[in-house]
């Protein structure tokens, strides 16, 4: 094979024969999950089961057996996490959809169908936290409506400035609804869309919030795209609940984010009587492909197998391995935690399983945190301002945590101070090079209507959603991100 004609297929080998540790996503962490739990013909046997709509494989969009046996066993598999609670919940999941379009195309799907709903109303409005990832501002305009947004708490992190986007409160959606209300009779909130946990793994009240969306009429669908793990791991207190025990009417969960099935993979739960199951399929086979991967699909099944069948053993050892991580961690000068640590009675909900590791104490901004981990062998999930995020997953070891723990107590103390303070959720407008003035050529733009939005990719929120006014301060932010080397969608 010539490596100067496959680069990306050398990059992927040559990134596999490698030791480095993961903590981003996928959750499965490479083969060694597979391998341990004791799936290594599927993995031997992938490229054969790349097949199409054979005698027997079935149809995604209209699954009648070996697919509707995956989709029946996570609806089955819910249920029962549902009941178990003691809790006297009545919430249930009447039915699972597989897609292979990842959380994206669930979102999507889940808008469109909701705005469908009320499709004999001319001025249909979305809802939408305003930290939602692009699917959901994709979706809005794909369904015509008109989207209204919901702004997050902000968590400060110490004394700095900087902050991190936390929860969606019921006061301000209780806010938003009477204030969209007190407009004109003739507009109908038809949905709001809200992630919990977010990429920093703060978690909303769904149960509050759900109670208002249905007191108006609208449906509460929850991107849970990083909590596809709090029904496995939600046995402990220490665990927030997962939504589709907490009132949502849909639920969208990257199994591919945490858990093990393979990247671009999610399950989508209807969890009440009013979503129209066979509109949402509907929606579903028009944004996804008409070709869906049978390898895809297939490791749909043998997460939720593994869910099944080692999904206790394997709670027990990631919240073992994270308390281990945490209470360890205590010891190491100059790191801070934030908000995950697994005995925090801090009154900001947060999902321990995204470690939120902070060294500005020793001049390290997240950026230089992330890439001083980078050089000892352990690759981050998120980096910006003052933080860099340990995404764990199903497939982490004890030893993955040891490796962690080693590559932050070899990194130097003594940094020379870096600026961190920040005003949004990642630091923009730092310029690493004191001698070369920062200019923003783009600031011609501030005032203009943006037609596409700009954004900052991880985490996939829009800085400037399409529609919006342009400021000057997220041109700055905008343009900082690249210049430290960060992707950002829409900006050239």
């Amino acid at each position: 094979m010539d490596a100067n004609n496959n680069r990306l297929i050398e990059f992927l080998l040559s990134h596999g024969r490698e030791e480095n540790v993961s903590f981003h996503m996928p959750g499965h962490k490479g083969s060694r999950i597979f391998k341990e739990l004791g799936y290594d013909e599927v993995l031997s046997k992938l490229v054969d089961m790349d097949v199409t709509e054979i005698p027997g494989a079935d149809n995604l969009f209209q699954p009648e057996t070996t697919i509707k046996s995956i989709m029946d066993r996570y609806r089955d598999y819910y249920n029962r996490i549902i009941h178990n609670r003691d809790r006297g919940s009545k919430n249930t999941v009447n039915n699972t959809f597989l897609s292979v379009g990842g959380s994206s195309a669930g979102l999507i799907a889940s808008i469109l169908a909701s705005v469908d709903r009320k499709h004999s109303e001319s001025r249909p409005i979305v809802l939408i936290a305003r930290n939602s990832h692009k699917s959901v501002y994709n979706g809005v305009a794909l369904s015509g409506a008109q989207p209204r947004y919901i702004y997050p708490e902000r968590i400060h992190l110490d004394s700095s400035t900087a902050y991190i986007a936390g929860a969606i409160t019921p006061d301000e959606v209780e806010k938003a609804f009477s204030e969209i209300e007190r407009e004109d009779d003739n507009r109908t909130i038809c949905a709001l869309v809200l992630p919990s946990p977010n990429y920093y793994g703060v978690m909303s009240d769904i149960e509050s919030i759900a109670h208002i969306c249905h007191e108006k009429g609208a449906v509460l669908i929850v991107d849970q795209a990083h909590g596809a793990h709090l029904a496995m791991l939600g046995s402990s207190a220490a665990i927030p609940e997962a939504a589709e025990c907490c009132g949502a009417d849909i639920v969208i969960s990257s199994t591919h984010k945490t858990l093990a099935s393979f990247t671009q993979t999610a399950i989508i739960n209807v969890c009440s009587d009013r979503i129209d199951e066979k509109l949402l399929a509907d929606k579903l086979q028009m944004i996804e492909s008409s070709s869906p991967s049978y390898i895809l699909m297939s490791s749909l099944e043998v997460n939720i197998d593994i869910l099944e069948k080692q999904g206790e053993m394997l709670s027990k050892r990631w919240l073992d391995n994270l308390n281990y991580f945490y209470n360890e961690a205590k010891s190491i000068n100059g790191l801070k935690i934030h908000g995950g640590a697994l005995d925090s009675n801090s009154h900001i909900r947060f999902d321990p399983t995204k470690i939120l590791l902070d060294m500005t104490e020793w001049g390290y901004t997240g950026d230089q945190l992330a890439e001083a981990l980078m050089e000892r062998g352990i690759v981050m999930e998120l980096s910006d301002s003052n933080i860099a995020m340990a995404m764990t997953g199903i497939g982490n070891t004890r030893d993955d945590y040891d490796r962690l723990l080693e590559a932050i107590k070899g990194i130097p103390c003594g940094r020379s101070k870096a600026k961190t303070d920040s005003n949004s959720d990642t630091d923009l407008n730092t310029n690493t090079n004191k001698d070369e003035p920062t200019t923003f050529p783009e600031l011609s733009m501030v005032g203009q209507v943006a037609r596409v939005s700009i954004i900052p990719y991880p985490p996939g929120i829009p800085l400037i959603a399409a529609g919006e006014v342009i400021t000057e301060e997220a041109i700055k932010e905008a343009v900082g991100l690249r210049k430290l080397g960060h992707k950002v969608l829409g900006l050239e």
